[in-house]
């Protein structure tokens, strides 16, 4: 799959504060879904290839003997973690252009379906978010 190349026109301008960090987390949510789309194909054919083994006969010990790295688990689990990294940098880079707009946490807390603590968390926040320890860990391997 490729890639979308973004380019900002040069005489376009962002609009108020935080416009550039909502592009940028954007544009890494959808790097993020591509990337979680490549892995999701790859796990539907590891999948497809353990089905065809079983109906085969083969034990599930001789088909998990044979898997090579990374195994469907693990995919499934990077794609989990990548997106959920992506959409907290964009959930928290919105939270904070619209707080600079003028809309009040309450308002941005309904908005996403927060408690209006949780949107004061964003806005204070001054580090990438990436929730509990499985989701880091998938990051990084």
């Amino acid at each position: 799959m490729e890639g979308i190349v973004y380019q900002t026109p040069p005489n376009a301008q962002i609009p108020l504060e935080g416009g550039e960090e909502v592009r940028d987390a954007l544009i890494g949510l959808v790097e993020a879904l591509q990337e979680s789309t490549q892995r999701a194909e790859a796990a539907i054919a590891k999948a497809d290839t353990i089905l065809r083994l079983q109906a085969e006969g083969s034990s599930h010990r001789e088909i998990v003997d044979a898997q090579e790295r990374p195994l469907i688990i693990e995919m499934a689990t990077a794609n989990i973690g990548a997106l959920y990294a992506a959409g907290a940098r964009l959930r928290r880079a919105e939270a904070r252009a619209l707080h600079a707009e003028g809309m009040s946490m309450d308002s941005i807390a309904g908005f996403f379906g927060v408690t209006r603590q949780r949107i004061s968390a964003l806005l204070r926040s001054n580090k990438d978010e990436y929730g509990p320890s499985w989701v880091r860990r998938s990051l990084q391997g």
